[in-house]
This record gives C-alpha cells, structure tokens and sequence, in this order.
C-alpha cells in the first residue's frame, strides 16, 4: 500500500497534511504524475525561500515484516500555493 499526500509548509511552521489518500498498485504514482504534469507551471523547488509552498509525496505503508528502502522511495514535487483550491479539486476528481 502506498499513501499519497498532500502538504502545505509555512515558515517556522511544521507542515500541514491537507489531503492523504491509501492506494494499492500503482495508482499512487500516476495520480503523483498527473498532478505535477498538470499544474508544472506551478513547480517550485521547495527551498526555505519558497515557503509557502505545497508539496505532495508518497510514501510506502509497512506492516511489522515488511521491510521497503525508504531513500530509494521518496519522490517529491511542490508547488506555489496560489493553486491550492485547484490542485485539490483535481486530486479528488482523479
């Protein structure tokens, strides 16, 4: 299982989780491929600099024998959050 989220990060603040969505196979992926397409006039590189910022991840769920290298699995995109509304809007109609 593989969960996909959503963050907001604001200076001196701890991030936000805004939307967090479980997923079995690959959907996780292409959903995390559709959105940074979608909105990549929007990608900023997530530096303390750009905060505010929105940025989304997957992460894989493990139960006590499962054992995934978590460096290997980490892929990350942000965003400016003059997006937010619309960038949640198409994650809930993917």
């Amino acid at each position: 299982m593989i969960t996909f989220a959503l963050n907001l990060k604001e200076e001196d603040k701890y991030p936000e989780r805004i939307i967090t969505l479980d997923f079995e196979g690959k959907e996780a992926s292409e959903l995390f491929k559709k959105v940074k397409e979608e909105f990549s006039n929007y990608l900023v590189k997530g530096d303390q600099e750009d905060q505010p910022f929105l940025y989304m991840d997957l992460c894989p769920v493990t139960t006590g024998d499962e054992k995934i290298g978590l460096a290997s699995f980490t892929p990350q995109a942000c965003f400016k959050t003059e997006i937010s509304e619309q960038i949640i809007e198409f994650i809930k109609q993917n």
